[in-house]
């Protein structure tokens, strides 16, 4: 007997704003995810406010009538929350964030998302330390993912 109520991928949806917080030990692609993200977010207008390291970066896109927004600190003692709020107080529907598994980098994206009325969704990239797997592959992946993600929540 097949159930009505279970719902497949075609009918994912969530009300309101989101961030999808990419999370992981030190050192798992995070950074490297967030920026495949960036790079595929197929958004007209996209403004890159902020490059620090050649590799961290605030940036936004306006994706059908929508701004998302991306932030690619994760670390303790960086700009993360900063960046955060400033996604944030801009108004964006869907932010992707980074943030290790514990700690401030957690409780940050936890008290912005509940001061600005953010849902989380704790997301964790693909790796391995297999030298024999492709390291981008999986990274493209993840980011694939999250950009199924956005698009099925703004369309």
């Amino acid at each position: 007997m097949e159930n009505s109520s279970v719902k497949g991928p075609a009918s994912f949806s969530i009300n309101g704003k989101i961030i999808i917080c990419v999370c992981g030990r030190h050192d798992i692609g995070k950074t490297q995810t967030n920026n495949e993200v960036w790079d595929k977010l197929d958004c007209p207008k996209k403004k890159l406010e902020i490059r620090c390291g050649g590799r961290e970066f605030k940036g936004y896109g306006h994706c059908k009538g929508f701004k998302v927004g991306v932030e690619t600190f994760g670390d303790p003692d960086s700009l993360q929350r900063k960046w955060l709020e400033d996604l944030a107080k801009d108004n964006c529907k869907v932010i992707v964030a980074a943030a290790r598994t514990y700690g401030d980098t957690v409780d940050n994206v936890k008290d912005i998302a509940q001061q600005y009325g953010y849902k989380i969704i704790w997301f964790t990239p693909l790796y391995t330390d297999e030298l024999s797997i492709n390291w981008k592959d999986l990274k493209e992946f993840s980011a694939d993912t999250i950009i199924e993600l956005i698009k099925k929540h703004i369309i």
